[in-house]
């Protein structure tokens, strides 16, 4: 069991360091039905929990709305098998807490989840492990959420020298605290999406 839950902690490696996108990208489009145009942040990965049993790569795009409303889209990539995480429940609350360097507490900005679906599907990997070449099929799903926010409450977790994030998940929720290169996909999104509103951070 040792061996063959080593071989499979190798191949979630594999898998999931192709799972979304380390480096921020923005699109902009057309969309037709509605008439307008679509401008958001390509799913950018901000965590990885990746073990011998069990994985999660945790994603987020953004996306303007309007002028004065942003649709955040978490995407949590999951293994399923030998161990795995909890998925998003219905009303998931998603919270941010900003914080000072001295770790005050300034803000906290608290969401409930919106829209939530889940995809499964398999995913085979082959790699060389103890000289021999090994292929496993991975069972994975990927479990979305979304929630709506404001320009202002993303500029202050753009601005905050210290942002804190927790997304319930059943007894795994997913925690963490954003890193400036976080900070500053985010902060391109702003900029590329919501001029108006990405002027204001200037001084980043």
């Amino acid at each position: 069991m040792k061996i063959q839950t080593l071989k499979y902690g190798y191949l979630l490696i594999g898998i999931f360091s192709l799972a979304g996108c380390a480096s921020p990208e923005i699109k902009e489009s057309y969309d037709e039905f509605k008439g307008t145009k679509v401008c958001r942040l390509e799913p950018y990965r901000f965590k990885s929990e990746i073990g011998f049993s069990k994985g999660r790569v945790t994603n987020i795009s953004l996306e303007s709305i309007s002028h004065d409303s942003i649709k955040a889209i978490l995407t949590a990539t999951v293994s399923r098998g030998l161990g795995s995480y909890d998925s998003f429940k219905s009303g998931s609350k998603l919270k941010f807490t900003t914080k000072t360097s001295d770790d005050d507490k300034i803000e906290e900005f608290t969401f409930t989840g919106q829209e939530l679906s889940s995809t499964h599907h398999t995913t085979s990997q082959s790699t060389v492990i103890s000289g021999r070449y090994v292929t496993m099929d991975v069972q994975m799903s990927d479990d979305f959420i979304t929630f709506i926010m404001k320009p202002e409450q993303l500029r202050k977790i753009i601005e905050a020298p210290v942002t804190e994030f927790y997304f319930e998940s059943g007894k795994h929720p997913i925690t963490g605290e954003f890193s400036n290169s976080d900070k500053q996909a985010f902060k391109q999104f702003m900029h590329k999406c919501l001029p108006s509103s990405g002027e204001k951070n200037d001084k980043l």
